[in-house]
């Protein structure tokens, strides 16, 4: 037995030995990488050596170099080699799996927009966070940026969606936040930590309780009012997925609280929520079928969220169908009548989504402010909105292949 034990360990021996000298060997390449982030070396010999990381993806040493990384980050004078190392840091803390160090978010607190925007993009790929990270952000949700802002709010749902100190400051943000982006970016932090519809559908149906169908949007507006519309649109355009994703998983408790908004007594809330599920109609049809696309824009890989909710938003100056417009098209040549009438379609089948939520009490809820709200306009907007439901209850999923995502309402194959 004592033989076997021996034998083993004269094989066992220089497996240990050569994976010492590797080990030993790739601390050296790393040591040698980050006397050239000294300070004074020059911006292309730093940015050498940062990209020496990307190309040595194998060596099992990285991680020693973080705290050398934090530091360059931190008071490097190029805003080059400071986005070069956040990069870098965060795709070594991915490599080797570590908690997110509290010390990359100094790149939050950059003087220069790109840093913090490399920072968002390349830290946004980390799962786990040190717990000290926590006070560093918020920290800078005191910021007087309001980028700086909307980036603590994002990651402090990430780092800690369970503190409770968070989450109350998340809802205290939410309830006060002046700026546009800021505000949206506290709403959906908080949901995303707490996972309560109840958290973001108010802020849903606030963002459309200001649309007027009556009237197209003013043209003569400044550059300012004309971005923070833009903006403004784009958040409306975010709340048509995440209806879908909850009427999907969670279509009952959605229903309830949808069926309490239609009932508030406040008009602009009932206004806001009649527009909402107009605009989520399509998107909650098709369900969260964009999530299961590699490329939502890719219309080869099968139908996106995006496509039919086109049809169903406001469009350059004017609105589109949605408000019960469409924009002019060119007169179309008549079709052919063909010599024999084509056999009568099949009855499609309604969307399974919709089907629930109906049997839940959301149509009739619908058709209660039809009949019997005091505002005649949204007694008006109620209708609407039930044409487009039963519009997209059955409509087909499957959109040409090849077709451009950013169509014209006309260009649109289901209007």
């Amino acid at each position: 037995m004592t033989r076997f034990l021996l034998l083993g360990i004269c094989f066992l021996l220089p497996a240990l030995a050569s994976a010492q000298e590797v080990s030993r060997a790739d601390a050296r390449a790393v040591n040698k990488q980050l006397q050239r982030l000294s300070p004074n070396n020059t911006v292309q010999e730093k940015m050498e050596a940062l990209r020496w990381f990307d190309r040595n993806p194998q060596n099992k040493e990285t991680a020693r170099a973080m705290p050398v990384l934090a530091q360059v980050l931190k008071s490097d004078p190029d805003h080059k080699v400071r986005m070069e190392a956040v990069r870098v840091a965060a795709m070594i803390a991915r490599k080797e799996q570590i908690p997110c160090p509290a010390s990359l978010f100094a790149a939050f607190g950059d003087t220069v927009d790109e840093v913090r925007w490399q920072a968002l993009v390349y830290i946004g790929l980390l799962k786990t966070f040190e717990p000290e990270c926590v006070p560093v952000l918020i920290d800078y949700s005191k910021s007087k940026n309001p980028h700086v802002r909307s980036n603590a709010y994002i990651f402090l749902a990430l780092a800690a969606p369970k503190d409770e100190k968070v989450r109350q400051l998340l809802r205290d943000a939410a309830a006060s936040e002046k700026d546009d982006t800021a505000s949206h970016d506290a709403h959906c932090s908080l949901h995303n930590a707490t996972k309560k519809i109840e958290d973001l559908l108010p802020y849903f149906i606030h963002l459309w309780s200001d649309v007027d169908e009556t009237q197209p949007p003013p043209n003569a507006q400044t550059a300012e009012q004309n971005e923070r519309r833009a903006r403004k649109n784009l958040f409306r355009l975010s709340t048509s997925f995440r209806m879908a994703e909850w009427a999907e998983d969670r279509p009952e408790e959605l229903t309830r609280l949808l069926l309490e908004q239609l009932k508030s007594d406040k008009i602009a809330t009932r206004r806001g929520l009649v527009h909402l599920l107009r605009s989520s109609a399509a998107s909650m049809a098709i369900g969260k079928v964009a999530q299961r696309r590699p490329d939502p824009w890719d219309m080869d890989s099968g139908p996106s969220w995006t496509y039919f909710l086109l049809p169903y938003v406001e469009q350059g100056d004017v609105y589109s169908n949605i408000f019960g417009k469409k924009k002019e098209d060119a007169p179309k040549a008549e079709k052919p009548k063909a010599e024999n009438p084509p056999p009568p379609a099949k009855a499609k089948e309604p969307h399974k989504i919709m089907v629930r939520m109906e049997e839940l009490g959301l149509v009739k809820g619908l058709e209660a402010v039809r009949d019997a709200d005091t505002d005649p306009a949204l007694r008006k907007a109620a209708e609407r909105t039930l044409k487009i439901w039963n519009e997209v209850r059955t409509q087909p999923i499957e959109p040409p292949q090849k077709r451009s995502p950013f169509l014209t309402p006309s260009a649109n194959p289901n209007p």
